[in-house]
């Protein structure tokens, strides 16, 4: 049992304002359902919270441990300044250029100005190979 805003976060997808670099890791290595809501008045002294249960299940891992470290760096830089498009987050944190970061974007379909929020986790997942790939 969570409190519910951290709950949200867990379960939140891309694309609702919740998601973030929490939601992308943890999403990585478990599936995250929600159980229940449970109400603050259900508790003496009732706290300023509602709740939420959520069931974590272990999901088998799609990468090794290399590229595991790696998937996290890469979402934490993402979403490091919401606001700002994956390429200037990733070409800061990776010490990439721009241009570089750019073809892979393209490669991987995804308009430009992505922002970190817009993907997925299969989709931080192809971008965490693609950038492996440029970086050993």
């Amino acid at each position: 049992m969570v409190q519910k805003e951290v709950g949200e976060r867990m379960i939140s997808k891309n694309n609702v304002k919740s998601y973030n670099a929490f939601s992308a890791i943890l999403q990585y290595h478990t599936n995250v359902t929600k159980v229940m809501d449970v109400k603050r008045t259900l508790f003496k002294p009732q706290p300023k919270v509602d709740s939420m249960v959520i069931r974590l299940e272990k999901r088998e891992q799609k990468l090794n441990e290399r590229l595991e470290n790696l998937y996290e760096r890469i979402v934490k830089m993402s979403f490091a300044q919401k606001r700002k498009t994956l390429v200037n987050n990733l070409s800061r944190g990776l010490n990439l250029s721009k241009v570089i970061l750019e073809k892979v974007i393209e490669d991987l379909k995804y308009p430009l100005n992505v922002r970190a929020e817009s993907l997925t986790v299969k989709d931080f997942i192809e971008l965490t190979k693609r950038i492996h790939k440029i970086i050993k």
